[in-house]
C-alpha cells in the first residue's frame, strides 16, 4: 500500500523498528499520562532532552560560556540613566516571547516507566493458542483493552494475545516474579490475591495488592 510518503507500509514499518521509534512513542505517552502535563508540547521536549541529551543540541545553540581564568574587570559606572534604561527595555523585548523551560525533578522512587525493544521472529514463527473458557476469554479481552500502552492494538491483535494466555495455578507464597530478573511472562490475575513486594533502598516494601477479582 503506498502513502503520499513515496514509501510503502513495509517500508515504514522496517523504518520504526530500524529506529525504536514505537518503543520511544510508549515511553512519551506514558510519562505523559503519568505527569499529566498542562503543556504537553512543552513536557515532550523537556523529556527528550532530560533523556537524550546528547540529541537533543539545536543547530546554532551557543555553547556555555567557560568559567573566566582571570577576574572581570568592574564594569563602567559611567553610563547615564537613559542608557540603563534602554538596555533592559530592549532585554526584555527580546527574550519576553522565549517560553522558559525549567527542568522536571522527579523524586527518587519506584520507577515508572515501560521499556520495550525490537524483537524480530522467525517467518514461519506462530503465537500460541491454550484452550480457555469463553468467560475467560471475555475477561482477558477486557483486561488487554484496559492497559494504556495496549490500547492502540486493532482486534486481530487482541484475539492473537488472548488466545495465547495459559493458564497457571499457584500456591500460597509462589512468586510470580523476581524484581530485576528478566521478564518472559505476561501475567493477568484470574481470582485470588496477590502482593507487589519492592526492595526500596534495602528495604522489602509492599507497594500493592492486585486483587484478581
Amino acid at each position: 500500500m503506498a502513502t503520499t510518503t513515496g514509501l510503502s507500509q513495509e517500508e515504514m514499518n522496517e523504518y520504526l523498528q530500524s529506529k525504536n521509534v514505537n518503543p520511544l512513542f510508549v515511553q512519551i505517552v506514558e510519562a505523559m499520562l503519568i505527569e499529566q502535563p498542562e503543556n504537553p508540547k512543552t513536557f515532550i521536549f523537556q523529556y527528550l532532552q532530560k533523556k537524550f541529551p546528547e540529541d537533543c543540541v539545536m543547530e546554532g545553540a551557543a555553547a556555555p560560556a567557560a568559567p573566566a581564568e582571570t577576574p572581570a574587570e568592574p564594569a563602567e559606572e559611567a553610563k547615564g540613566a537613559d542608557e540603563d534604561d534602554y538596555s533592559a527595555t530592549e532585554d526584555e523585548d527580546e527574550m519576553g516571547e522565549m517560553e522558559e523551560f525549567v527542568p522536571i525533578v522527579k523524586p527518587k522512587g519506584r520507577k515508572t516507566s515501560v521499556m520495550a525493544g525490537v524483537v524480530k521472529v522467525e517467518a514461519d514463527w506462530k503465537p500460541p493458542v491454550f484452550e480457555k473458557t469463553e468467560a475467560q476469554s471475555k475477561m482477558l479481552e477486557a483486561r488487554v483493552k484496559g492497559i494504556f500502552f495496549m490500547k492502540h492494538l486493532g482486534q486481530k491483535d487482541i484475539d492473537t494475545l488472548v488466545a495465547a494466555f495459559e493458564l497457571k495455578p499457584y500456591r500460597v507464597d509462589d512468586i510470580l516474579m523476581t524484581q530485576g530478573a528478566e521478564g518472559d511472562c505476561f501475567f493477568v490475575l484470574e481470582s485470588g490475591k496477590t502482593d507487589v513486594i519492592v526492595d526500596i533502598e534495602g528495604t522489602p516494601t509492599t507497594v500493592a495488592e492486585k486483587d484478581g477479582e
